[in-house]
């Protein structure tokens, strides 16, 4: 026993075997996840975001009102999508949104509900490139509480009003 650890551990002090662990072990995570994981797994290679996900983040976030507007964030339309957000959007889909105005077009419930797909996408992706699992669970973190801190912090520090927000649209979900 005592030669295979010594063994193990020559292999480990070589930097191109760490390398080759971390990409294997990044590959298979959301994998690992799949079987572990309460919350529902999307697919990392292709993300389709689900009607059904859009739909419960809509009443949730406006309660099906086109004209929400949340003067304290920004937020407006359906989807509450931030300035921030349409930044992100512009950034992205450029081709779709600079042709758009923010103050005007995000009232528009199918430019509202566009954004906050596309917006969902964007979020996925930026979680496959950190090599977090794809979960509902973890977009709808990113969602309401922004990538960089799920990233970050991690999402064992979500605040309470982010636990509470992800429980209410998984709620709606397993309706």
């Amino acid at each position: 026993m005592s030669i295979l650890t010594n063994k193990l551990k020559k292999v480990f002090r070589f930097k191109w075997f760490r390398i080759a662990l971390l990409g294997f072990l990044c590959f298979i995570t959301p994998f690992i996840s799949a079987k572990y994981s309460p919350a529902l797994i999307l697919d990392p290679r292709e993300v389709v975001i689900d009607d059904r996900l859009l739909d419960a983040i809509i009443q949730i976030e406006s309660s099906n009102n086109p004209k929400a507007h949340n003067r304290f964030t920004g937020a407006r339309g359906l989807t509450q999508i931030t300035p921030i957000a349409w930044r992100d959007l512009r950034r992205h889909h450029a081709d779709k949104y600079n042709k758009l105005n923010y103050l005007r077009d995000i009232f528009k419930p199918a430019v509202a509900r566009e954004a906050g797909k596309d917006y969902l996408q964007i979020l996925a992706t930026y979680l496959k490139a950190k090599g977090m699992p794809i979960t509902y669970h973890n977009l709808l973190t990113a969602y309401v509480w922004g990538p960089d801190n799920l990233y970050k912090l991690g999402i064992k520090k979500l605040p309470k009003n982010g636990r509470n927000y992800v429980a209410k649209v998984m709620g709606l979900l397993d309706a």
